[in-house]
């Protein structure tokens, strides 16, 4: 399986379309041995139609992996980047995207975008799921305290 990942950080300010592509684009780029391109929409899903094609000849899958839809800045004049994954999914090319609970998906995705009517799968914390999220931050908190007292 090929997987090409995109994961929108608000913190980071790496949260829209433009740093979408700009991250993808290269991606799909190095998986078709290809000269990149501009990182621009058009060329964004000829490669993902390109390797869309390649993955189905080779007998393998391809997934688009986007984390955090609901972090995007989504900036003046700027698409979404809900508004910029592929329709074209299926077969052996697939998109797996993920946000918080209550995300609704912004205004300029097409009307006929298969996120419209794709079925949401609430994903439930296994067991000690809260105890280890402790235990982590504890230890980022030691990490922190050694660092300021050097």
């Amino acid at each position: 399986m090929q997987v090409v990942a995109y994961f929108l950080s608000r913190r980071e300010t790496d949260a829209d379309s433009n740093r979408f592509l700009a991250a993808v684009v290269p991606q799909l780029v190095d998986r078709l041995e290809r000269e990149p391109p501009q990182a621009v929409f058009d060329e964004f899903l000829g490669l993902w139609r390109d390797a869309s094609e390649k993955v189905t000849a080779e007998g393998r899958h391809l997934l688009l992996v986007v984390d955090g839809l609901d972090e995007d800045l989504c900036p003046d004049g700027s698409p979404s980047v809900a508004a910029r994954l592929p329709a074209a999914a299926g077969g052996c090319a697939h998109v797996l995207v993920s946000s918080r609970p209550h995300f609704e998906l912004p205004p300029d995705v097409e009307a006929d975008h298969p996120l419209w009517s794709t079925r949401r799968t609430r994903i439930v914390p296994f067991e000690g799921a809260e105890q280890l999220a402790m235990l982590a931050r504890q230890e980022i908190d030691e990490l922190k305290d050694r660092r300021e007292r050097r």
